[in-house]
C-alpha cells in the first residue's frame, strides 16, 4: 500500500504569513513575504543538501514555480554597478594611465636588467628601452593631478604623501628625472660599463621614491 507524503507545511514560526505557508495554502497564488527569511532560517536543523530535497519535493506537487518566486522574495539579489559621474571617470581614467605609465617604465627598466644580466649592455633592445625610460621621465608630474589619490577610492599605488608633501615628491621626480639623464647619455655612447652603473643608479633613485610615495605591494 503507498504511503501519503507528508504535507509540506512551513517550518519557519517567524510570522504566520510567511510566504511559505501562504506557498501551500495556494501555490497559484505568490505572496510577498512580510519578513526576511534564509533556508537556514527556515531550516535551521538540515544541511544545505535540504534545498534539494524540498525543490524535488515542490516539483513533485507542481508547485516549483511558486517556489522559485518565494526563493527570490527571501533572498537579496546583487547590487547593480555605481554609475560613475563624468568627473569620477575622468579621475578613473587618469589613475588607469598613471598605472600603465608606470608597468611601461618597469618593462623597459627590466628589459635592460635582463641584458645586463646576458652580458649584453649594448644590445638594440637595452639601448631602446633606455631610451624608452628617458622618454618618460619628463612627463611623469603631469601622472600625479590632484584629486587621483587614494581618496577618490580607485586602485592606486600612489601615498597621499605624494600631494600632502608635494615639495619633497617634485624633488625626488628631479632626481630621477637627472639620473635617467645620465643612463640615457651611457646609452648614447654606447658605454656598457656605464650603463652598468647608472642601472644601479637610477634602481636606487627609484627604491628611494618609492619608500616614501608608494604603498608597499
Amino acid at each position: 500500500m503507498a504511503t501519503r507524503s507528508p504535507e509540506l507545511v512551513s517550518p519557519c514560526n517567524r510570522s504566520p504569513d510567511c510566504p511559505w505557508s501562504a506557498m501551500v495554502r495556494a501555490p497559484w497564488r505568490p505572496v510577498a513575504p512580510s519578513h526576511s527569511c534564509t533556508l537556514r532560517q527556515i531550516l535551521p536543523d538540515r544541511r544545505v543538501s535540504l534545498k534539494f530535497d524540498l525543490i524535488k519535493s515542490a516539483a513533485g506537487r507542481g508547485i516549483l514555480p511558486a517556489l522559485a518566486l518565494v526563493l527570490a522574495s527571501c533572498g537579496g539579489g546583487s547590487e547593480a554597478p555605481r554609475v560613475l559621474s563624468e568627473e569620477e571617470q575622468a579621475i578613473k581614467d587618469q589613475i588607469e594611465a598613471r598605472r600603465a605609465n608606470f608597468h611601461d617604465l618597469g618593462a623597459a627598466f627590466k628589459a635592460v636588467g635582463d641584458e645586463l644580466r646576458a652580458g649584453r649592455p649594448t644590445s638594440p633592445t637595452s639601448i631602446f628601452s633606455i631610451q624608452a625610460i628617458r622618454s618618460y621621465a619628463p612627463q611623469m608630474a603631469s601622472w600625479f593631478p590632484a584629486g587621483s589619490g587614494p581618496e577618490a577610492g580607485f586602485e592606486t599605488d600612489s601615498l597621499s604623501a605624494v600631494w600632502d608633501d608635494d615639495e619633497a615628491f617634485a624633488q625626488s621626480l628631479q632626481d630621477f628625472q637627472a639620473t635617467v639623464a645620465d643612463f640615457s647619455a651611457a646609452a648614447a655612447a654606447n658605454d656598457g660599463e656605464a650603463i652598468r652603473a647608472q642601472f644601479r643608479i637610477v634602481g636606487e633613485s627609484c627604491e628611494s621614491c618609492h619608500e616614501r610615495f608608494r604603498a608597499e605591494e
